[in-house]
Parts: C-alpha cells; sequence; structure tokens
C-alpha cells in the first residue's frame, strides 16, 4: 500500500451523519480564527484538557505553524472536522519521536460542537487508520483525564485498554486527578 502524504488543507474523508454533511480535513493556515475559537471555548467550558488559558491570534499561529511543519515533515496529521461547513472539532496523530518508539503513534482528539453524533468514533477510526496505514504504527495510544468518563468509554469502545494511572498528574482547574494511559495493538 502506497503511503499517502497529507498537505493543508487537503480532504481526507467526506460522509454525512445524522443528516449533517461532514469533511475532515487537514489543518491550513486559514484555519486560524477558528481554531482558536474552538479552543478556547473549550477552555471557557473547563473541558477536560491540557490547556487552561486563553489563546491568543499570536500563540494560534505559533501552534499552526508547528503543526503544519510537522504534518508537512510527516511526523503528524492534524485534522479539522467541519460540519454543515463549520469548524466543530480537531484531532491529530503523531508518531513518537524516538527509534525505540517509533512503532508507536499517539492521538488527540477533542470537539467544541455536535458532540454526541458519531463524530469522535468516525474520527478516531480516521486516526486509527493513519496510523496503521501511513504510519506503519503497531501501537496506537491516547490518554485522558480521569474525570473524563464520555472520552473513557470512547477510548474503551474503540478497542483501547487502560495501562495504568499516574495519580495527581493533572491538576483540573485546582482539582488533582489522574492522567489515565491507554493503548491498542494495531494489526
Amino acid at each position: 500500500m502506497k503511503k499517502q502524504e497529507f498537505k493543508p488543507g487537503q480532504i481526507i474523508e467526506k460522509f454525512e451523519i445524522e443528516g449533517k454533511k461532514v469533511v475532515f480535513k487537514a489543518l491550513e493556515m486559514s484555519d486560524i480564527e477558528e481554531s482558536r475559537k474552538h479552543i478556547n471555548k473549550l477552555i471557557g467550558e473547563k473541558a477536560y484538557i491540557a490547556m487552561q488559558n486563553k489563546v491568543s491570534i499570536k500563540k494560534e499561529k505559533e501552534w499552526l505553524k508547528s503543526e503544519i511543519g510537522r504534518m508537512k515533515s510527516g511526523e503528524e496529521v492534524t485534522i479539522v472536522a467541519l460540519v454543515d461547513e463549520k469548524f466543530s472539532g480537531l484531532a491529530k496523530v503523531w508518531k513518537q519521536p524516538t527509534d525505540a518508539n517509533r512503532h508507536v503513534s499517539e492521538i488527540g482528539i477533542g470537539f467544541s460542537t455536535n458532540r454526541g453524533i458519531g463524530l469522535g468514533t468516525r474520527m478516531m477510526q480516521t486516526l486509527e487508520n493513519i496510523a496503521r496505514n501511513d504510519f506503519r504504527s503497531e501501537v496506537l495510544m491516547i490518554k485522558c483525564f480521569e474525570d473524563n468518563k464520555i472520552a473513557e468509554r470512547l477510548y474503551k469502545k474503540m478497542g483501547f485498554i487502560e495501562r495504568g494511572r499516574i495519580p495527581k498528574a493533572v491538576n483540573h482547574y485546582g482539582k488533582y486527578m489522574a492522567e489515565i494511559f491507554l493503548s491498542k495493538e494495531l494489526k
């Protein structure tokens, strides 16, 4: 199987879900304002993500340049989910950086709108396919905060197995909680 190259703005997948038109596309610089609104909405909701401070346009531009650079180098793919042509979420899959664990990829996922309609499941399938087919990964990892039961259920539904917890690894707005590490072998 030929390895797919991912270019900024490239359409990865189009489909319909619950009567809504969905496009998964590779992140591009023109996504800057919508991606910033997305992360700031999650921060405002106190979502279970590592960031807790609102992001400026300058910081978002730096982040986008870095993500696109890593995508161009073949180290990761960052995907924007558009639902009825509106920014709904962001996810990414990346290769681990060292020789000893190059066979491992990690994923991260977050939706700020259109939750609960199956987008997370579909995005995870897409990320897993990229890890398996394009990155040739043998193991896929994901992490979540222990209080994020919705994410933990989704990951386990997708075949991930809890491998461990680090107590107090996360300070979520003053509340300490464990970070859960999950993985699955890709066949």
